[in-house]
């Protein structure tokens, strides 16, 4: 499932609306949040050919397990961060990560994390 959030220039608001409903072309003062984190394989391919991610970013972006990194090209870069996903820190029993494309319209993210609790935290809140 594909989260989509839409700032609406016009009425100056966020408002959550469908991929299909989603602006062929978006206008200039308009800002979207795509959130894949529970979207499907097809669904994120859907997503990374419609604002043309170059290859090399999407495979990037769609592994499970990558090194952080970080990754510039023409019109999207490429953020990746991992961190210790422990809810209290007493032990290690994993790790999160967390994986952005963005430019200055488009925020694409997805969010890898075992741990509900800690991937409930790491869900941003619109």
């Amino acid at each position: 499932m594909i989260i989509l959030s839409y700032f609406e220039p016009e009425t100056g608001a966020w408002q959550q609306i469908s991929y299909e409903q989603l602006p062929a072309q978006l206008p200039a003062d308009a800002k979207l949040w795509i959130n894949l984190n529970d979207a499907t394989a097809e669904e994120q391919l859907q997503v990374l050919r419609r604002f043309a991610i170059v290859p090399t970013l999407a495979e990037d972006f769609s592994r499970q397990r990558h090194p952080p990194k970080l990754e510039s090209q023409t019109d999207f870069t490429l953020l990746i961060m991992r961190g210790y996903a422990d809810a209290d820190f007493s032990e290690y029993t994993g790790s999160a990560q967390v994986n952005l494309l963005y430019s200055k319209q488009v925020l694409i993210s997805r969010v890898h994390c075992h741990n509900p609790q800690l991937l409930a935290q790491l869900t941003p809140q619109v």
